[in-house]
């Protein structure tokens, strides 16, 4: 498996993983919230499930860039943009969820 590959790999596991498991407990949240008397639940849990799952996101992007930015730099000098926008879409979920949280925590 190259840089690339991987860079890529880790890229799309950023997106797709932590969002299966934020849908896995939204679903289990809502199944256990149906089981309880009463109007309301508190909802935290699931504030704390999104958090993680954002963090994850910025970690597995993170670690896609690092092999991202060393396959970019082995290319020659007259680099194609194609793997300069390549780098900025593994780069964008780091960026989004950084985003969101460094947002949520500028708001509380």
């Amino acid at each position: 498996m190259t840089l690339r590959s991987s860079s890529i790999v880790l890229a799309i596991l950023s997106v797709f993983l932590p969002g299966i498991w934020y849908a896995y407990m939204e679903w289990s949240f809502e199944k256990w919230a149906s089981t309880q008397e009463g109007e309301f639940v508190c909802g935290v849990p699931m504030l704390g499930a999104l958090f993680l799952s954002c963090i994850v996101a910025m970690l597995l992007s993170a670690l896609g860039l690092v092999p991202g930015v060393a396959a970019f730099k082995r290319i020659p000098s007259p680099r194609s943009r194609a793997r300069m926008i390549e780098l900025g879409v593994i780069g964008a979920p780091l960026l989004l969820c950084g985003l969101f949280l460094g947002g949520l925590i500028l708001l509380f």
